[in-house]
């Protein structure tokens, strides 16, 4: 690969620095790691606790889903079934990708649907209780007709 210089300004010499650009990407990543683990934790606090299973199920979908890209990954792109798999979408599909882009396909669907169900469930859920609490205020004070409390 010949090299292009596409930045010539003042800090040239350090954005050129591939060194310095695996340590943004890795900061990166841990900042949206300890994001995501605040977020949680923001999340725990305020959810009513009719809410926290909703929560802790979309969690669960969300690391199953996680851990089947972490595989696909780890074992299946680059890994030792790699070749395993382009072998069997080679000989019974004709094309040595096609397997590999059906399962990051599915892959990529499936969450995608799971992380649109659990927030549209969970903003439903939130909405009824919501309307409970409503419903349950209008019965307090129906029942309070004297007013003292």
């Amino acid at each position: 690969h010949e090299h292009v210089e596409i930045y010539d300004g003042p800090f040239a010499s350090i954005l050129d620095s591939a060194t310095l650009w695996s340590c943004a990407v890795a900061l990166s990543i841990v900042g949206l790691l300890l994001s995501w683990e605040e977020g949680i934790k923001a999340s725990r606090r305020t959810l009513p606790p009719a809410l926290q299973p909703v929560l802790d199920s979309m969690l669960g979908e969300m690391g199953g889903i996680g851990f089947i890209g972490l595989f696909l990954s780890v074992f299946v792109t680059g890994g030792i079934l790699g070749e395993v798999v382009e072998e069997l979408s080679e000989k019974f599909l004709g094309d040595g990708e096609i397997l590999l882009e059906t399962f990051e396909f599915l892959h990529t669907s499936f969450f995608e649907v799971g992380i649109g169900f659990f927030t549209i469930s969970g903003l439903i859920v939130a909405a009824v209780l919501r309307r409970i609490e409503k419903l349950e205020e209008v019965s307090l004070l129906a029942i309070d007709t004297d007013g003292d409390g």
